[in-house]
């Protein structure tokens, strides 16, 4: 506000809003624009000075101006205008102080914004002038095992491996000049411990300071390097896998062309692989056989999963076994066929004859079933033939001696008793001999077999045996039919004869244990001793000759109607024997 008015001078004052801020550039420029304002109106030595200052620590800005000659417009427009410009100059210095200070601090928060996300990004970034380094953000010395702080001053090819220090000098430095570079390549780091570090950047030319300077970011290839070299190692080996092999293996797609074939099946075909690959399957093989293919491949491109089958070559007739596999993209959708043909030629023919000798041995076997049923019957008819003659004949001729002996005995006196005491041994003698022709008679043909069945005979048999030896016989049966069918019958009855009386002959045993009973439509049989037992893989294996007989015929007798014969024997542990048979 104006406070004295005078010709020569005027004094005025200056308060400020209280949440502005006076500097003594604030003054100054006031004192300019005061002092500016009286020269345009034509005052001579105009002079303004502040006496009294705000910034100084008064309340308000005290403003002196002077001059020695003006019109009298200077006083009007002192008193008028001056007050209004100087409050609108103010109000115009304020608000571009404000803006100032607004750029200023959006600038400061961009810069703090700028440099959180480089020193928080995830991948490295630089900024070096003429290969000097004056920024490394947090991730980049990470790479390297350096601090920024280890980095920033240095040249930036001093951590570049010494293999390409040259090369990435060079690129720099040219791209610093202006020149025209790659805005991105690979090249390899040192770390802080001698370790061999990938690294790919992509760099360019921005304003630093008031100078050109490069920035750019890297990335750690180190791994993926690290992954490319295995898969070539593994590709490598796997392509001398595939070229080793002899079998045929190609990849096709849905169309069936050939995108890879092996050297095997190139020989085959007997073309160079550039004038197979890409051509189609039907190329090189009959309209049947390319539809029979066709169907099995999109059977692998439509299921995704792996299929195997056998064909034959139309060329040369040879056997093959053909596996298909897809070869799916990371969706799951397969994109390929790989095809392994595998030559079975040698082993179809061994099959073959396999099955041309199995097929003989079976028939052979048939034959021996056949011949052994027929000997077993031949023998049971000799056995059945014999008894009838020793009961019907022998034994009726030993009954008459039997009778005749006696008439004599009774006709001699005492006198004669020497010739009456042979005549006596001569009739035991024939009583004897016609018990045993009706034991023996018996054992050929069983007639209580035919009467009461397999249980109450074999029952006889056993009694019979215990009363002629000192064997302990223990028998055991459960849930057995009182009548089967007779050939069965005379089967187990025959067994038990012939296991009893080798027990008898070699076992040495004292107790034998005989078991029978049902199970599933099965009977079985088994029959155990305690005796000495023997070594049942070296008397299998004797010649037929020389082999045990009662045995074969055993297990001949148990074959032939369709059963099963299992002996287990070992040396002082006795043997077992086990029949199985359907009835």
């Amino acid at each position: 506000m104006l406070t004295e008015l005078t010709n020569h001078s005027a004094k005025f004052e200056l308060h400020y809003y209280p949440e502005f801020n006076a500097t003594k550039d604030i003054c100054n420029w006031n004192v300019g624009i005061y002092t500016g304002l009286a020269n345009i109106t034509g005052a001579k030595d105009v002079k303004c000075e502040e006496i009294k200052c705000a910034v100084d620590g008064a309340d308000h800005c005290v403003f002196l101006l002077t001059w020695k000659k003006g019109p009298n417009i200077l006083k009007r427009m002192v008193r008028r205008v001056l007050r209004t410009i100087s409050e609108d100059l103010i109000t115009d210095y304020t608000i571009t102080l404000n803006e100032r200070d607004r750029l200023i601090d959006n600038l400061t928060q961009s810069r703090e914004r700028y440099r959180a996300l480089t020193d928080q990004s995830l991948t490295g970034v630089f900024i070096h002038h003429q290969g000097v380094l004056v920024y490394v953000n947090d991730c980049l010395a990470n790479m390297l095992n350096y601090s920024p702080d280890e980095m920033n001053g240095k040249m930036f090819w001093d951590f570049v491996h010494t293999d390409d220090c040259a090369m990435v000098k060079r690129r720099e430095l040219a791209r610093a000049s202006g020149a025209n570079q790659l805005t991105n390549y690979e090249f390899r780091a040192t770390n802080k411990g001698g370790d061999i570090k990938w690294l790919e950047t992509f760099a360019t030319i921005i304003n630093y300071n008031g100078t050109k300077a490069c920035m750019g970011n890297v990335i750690d290839l180190t791994s993926k390097k690290e992954a490319e070299r295995a898969l070539g190692e593994s590709e490598e080996k796997y392509r001398s896998l595939v070229e080793s092999t002899e079998d045929k293996i190609y990849l096709i797609d849905r169309d069936l062309r050939y995108l890879f074939i092996n050297e095997t099946c190139l020989s085959r075909i007997g073309l160079a692989r550039d004038k197979v690959i890409g051509k189609a399957y039907s190329h090189f093989h009959t309209h049947t056989n390319t539809k029979d293919f066709s169907e099995k491949v999109q059977m692998v491109f439509n299921n995704g999963r792996s299929l195997s089958y056998e064909c034959r070559s139309e060329r040369d007739g040879r056997y093959f076994l053909r596996t298909l596999s897809p070869v799916k993209e990371q969706n799951g959708r397969t994109a390929y066929v790989t095809v392994i043909s595998k030559d079975i030629t040698d082993r179809r023919l061994v099959e073959e004859a396999l099955q041309m000798s199995n097929e003989k041995l079976l028939k052979e076997h048939h034959q021996r079933i056949i011949l052994s049923k027929r000997l077993i019957d031949l023998l049971e008819q000799d056995r059945h033939e014999i008894a009838i003659e020793l009961h019907d004949h022998v034994g009726q001729m030993l009954t008459s001696l039997k009778i005749g002996l006696e008439v004599m005995d009774d006709q001699f006196n005492a006198s004669e008793s020497e010739l009456a005491s042979h005549i006596k041994a001569a009739k035991e003698t024939a009583v004897g001999a016609i018990k045993d022709i009706k034991n023996i008679s018996h054992g050929l043909k069983p007639s209580m077999l035919d009467a009461l069945g397999l249980v109450a005979s074999l029952r006889e048999l056993f009694n019979e045996i215990q009363g002629k030896t000192d064997l302990q016989i223990n028998f055991f049966y459960q849930d057995i039919p009182k009548r089967f069918a007779k050939e069965k019958e005379l089967t187990f009855y025959r067994i038990a004869q012939e296991a009893l009386n080798n027990i008898i002959k070699h076992a040495k045993a004292k107790n034998v244990f005989v078991n029978l009973n049902k199970k599933d439509g099965v009977l079985l049989f088994s029959v155990e001793d305690d005796g000495v037992g023997f070594d049942q893989d070296r008397l299998l294996s004797a010649p037929r000759s020389k082999g045990p007989l009662g045995l074969i015929i055993m297990q001949e007798r148990a074959v032939q109607i369709g059963g099963e014969f299992i002996l287990d024997s070992k040396m002082g542990k006795g043997t077992h024997v086990l029949v199985e048979i359907p009835i």
